[in-house]
């Protein structure tokens, strides 16, 4: 089987689940999103909007279809069940328990489909102490060291994304894709709390081995040597060098014309490339170090870095596939209308 012979029913709102999908549809499954009438995806009104959409919601929905019915009834439960049987991949992200409170749970949808991969997506997994505990990004964020190990100055800040949505989703659609390829029927449970402290593997590693607390900007890792971290340019703007291994950063300074600074203390090195990069725009060392071997970016603008970007596909409206969608997985007209009618 190919990719595109797999098909995701959605029931995820917001970001994680939905991006976890998006990226699952970008690899060419069909992805079908199930919504309750009287309770949308929050997303779709928070603004500005894109095409008739909120922003959010069109960035991570683009080329999924969507069914509107209200499974919570019987002639939509019953519905939703036959449709069941015929996909390959359920996503849900609601707080632990609550499927199972609509007898949609993983142990029920197995039976129906014995292949089916069942993926929960939650912040603190479906058992433990704080299963049922509410939280968003932020507190995964939080809670894994993240937000608390970011810079030298022990500035606490937001980043400019979701991480921790982001990673638990990406998490999710790779294990998708390992047990779709081991065969289906398998419940899998990804905690975003879980993933980000796996996220924080260098960290986290460098403080088990050396015994003693962890301090942003002191490690190669971030930003303490000259090679690996970012430099202010003439102008104010910013660029990053990424020159690790002794090839890059022997190619840098000879691009430079700072050969003179090989073997030389690292704070020796540092400040001689901070008056250097200082002394043009990132214009000009973006130009003069594009085509070279060094590792070296400039830190673009969001503007910048989507310059070129053409999105494809658009978001659907809710319940827009509910004819097609659902007679593509079994349903008769009949069933289509009673489903669909039930408020």
């Amino acid at each position: 089987m190919s990719l595109s012979d797999y098909t995701i029913l959605d029931f995820s709102k917001l970001l994680p689940g939905p991006f976890c999908t998006k990226l699952l549809a970008e690899m060419g499954m069909r992805v079908i999103r199930v919504e309750l009438p009287h309770w949308p995806d929050r997303m779709r009104t928070v603004s500005p909007d894109i095409d008739g959409h909120g922003f959010a919601f069109w960035m991570v929905n683009r080329g999924k279809e969507s069914i509107c019915l209200n499974y919570r009834k019987p002639a939509g439960k019953k519905a939703l069940l036959k449709m069941i049987e015929k996909v390959d991949v359920v996503v849900e992200g609601f707080r632990p328990g609550t499927m199972a409170k609509m007898g949609l749970d993983a142990k029920t949808l197995l039976k129906l489909n014995p292949k089916l991969v069942y993926l929960s997506l939650s912040g603190y997994g479906q058992t433990g102490p704080k299963a049922r505990k509410a939280a968003h990004d932020v507190n995964f964020l939080a809670e894994s060291g993240f937000l608390g190990a970011r810079d030298s100055n022990n500035l606490v800040s937001f980043p400019s994304t979701q991480v921790g949505d982001l990673a638990g989703a990406t998490t999710a659609a790779a294990r998708v894709l390992g047990a779709l390829l081991d065969g289906g029927g398998v419940h899998l449970d990804v905690a975003m709390d879980r993933v980000m402290r796996d996220w924080m593997v260098l960290p986290c590693g460098w403080e088990l081995a050396a015994g003693t607390p962890y301090k942003p900007g002191t490690e190669w890792f971030s930003g303490s040597g000259p090679f690996y971290r970012l430099y202010k340019t003439k102008g104010g703007r910013y660029l990053a060098v990424g020159a690790l291994e002794p090839q890059f950063h022997l190619n840098l300074l000879s691009e430079l014309g700072r050969d003179d600074l090989v073997g030389k203390p690292r704070k020796t090195v540092e400040r001689a490339l901070e008056r250097l990069f200082a002394s043009k725009t990132l214009a000009y060392w973006s130009k003069k170090l594009a085509d070279k071997d060094v590792c070296v970016s400039p830190v673009k603008t969001l503007a910048e870095a989507f310059k070129d970007w053409k999105p494809n596909g658009r978001a659907p409206r809710i319940g827009q596939h509910n004819k097609s969608a659902m007679k593509s997985l079994g349903l008769s007209a009949a069933e289509i209308a009673s489903a669909t009618n039930s408020a």
